[in-house]
């Protein structure tokens, strides 16, 4: 069942996303871009309030074209009681230098996911090579978060074919990238395992402002609507 990711900035919005029924935490700083990483303060007030009860993750900074920076950024996060660690990778090309990157990561010995830009998403030989470098997920994010978000940029068939070919590989897939409550009604047929949201939930639209419990309760709505008429499909044919 398709499980929703609210992106939060500090505790406090920590357990705004966790009282409004979000299902997995994942700690950023906004302002410090796409994927800007918390201080470690941050991590472990977030990690001690969740204690255990969701999934929580935490992001490594904007590290699209330098993945010679992870594996230390992830070693350092290696003690921070974290369920996962989200990398961004321009993964529509993977050489061998980069996969060792990857793998250094992965020996972290904490679970990985790799955010892909979907400004340039990878294509199946690159899903294959990141999965057999010990990933435990790949997802789709916009790197630009003044742009199109992910519904206008790749087309419906291939987003349904990136999540059927990240799950063929045994790992979870995810699909993020200024989502608002309209997309979840079309994402959630290709049955991503988490959407990943930000903006949608937040003061006016603005990924930069104050969450709102109102905003998280009425996307957490949206999903539960959607995964209802889902389930209530006896088959569905995705194009």
């Amino acid at each position: 069942m398709t499980q929703m990711l609210a992106s939060v900035r500090n505790a406090e919005e920590a357990r705004l996303a966790f009282d409004g029924g979000a299902q997995w935490i994942d700690i950023k700083d906004p302002e410090a871009g796409a994927l800007g990483a918390a201080d470690i303060d941050t991590v472990a007030a977030v990690v001690e309030f969740v204690g255990g009860r969701r999934p929580v993750s935490a992001t490594l900074g904007d590290t699209w074209r330098t993945p010679e920076l992870i594996p230390s950024r992830a070693a350092a996060l290696a003690d921070s009681g974290l369920d996962f660690i989200k990398a961004g990778l321009d993964a529509s090309h993977i050489d061998e230098t980069t996969a060792g990157h990857v793998r250094a990561t992965v020996a972290t010995a904490m679970p990985v996911v790799i955010v892909c830009r979907a400004e340039s998403p990878p294509g199946p030989d690159e899903i294959e090579i990141l999965a057999a470098c010990g990933v435990a997920a790949m997802m789709l994010d916009t790197a630009s978060k003044s742009g199109p978000g992910l519904t206008r940029l790749i087309a419906p068939a291939a987003l349904s074919a990136f999540v059927a070919k990240v799950q063929s590989l045994g790992l979870l897939a995810g699909l993020a990238g200024r989502l608002r409550a309209k997309d979840v009604g079309q994402l959630t047929p290709y049955r991503p395992d988490y959407l990943g949201f930000r903006g949608a939930l937040c003061d006016h639209g603005d990924r930069l402002q104050r969450m709102q419990s109102e905003a998280i309760t009425a996307i957490v709505g949206e999903l539960d609507r959607a995964i209802a008429k889902l389930d209530s499909t006896p088959s569905l044919e995705m194009n």
